[in-house]
């Protein structure tokens, strides 16, 4: 986890949008599909 800290302390602007872009999809994805997998099973 320390490594992860002082990685994002040497990161430009564009990098980190571009990680928080990352983990925001990778969660919203799988709700994606449950939420619709839902939907389309009722």
């Amino acid at each position: 986890m320390q490594d992860w800290i002082s990685d994002w302390k040497r990161w430009s602007r564009a990098e980190r949008c571009f990680a928080v872009a990352l983990v925001i999809l990778s969660l919203v994805i799988p709700l994606g599909f449950l939420v619709g997998g839902r939907m389309i099973g009722t």
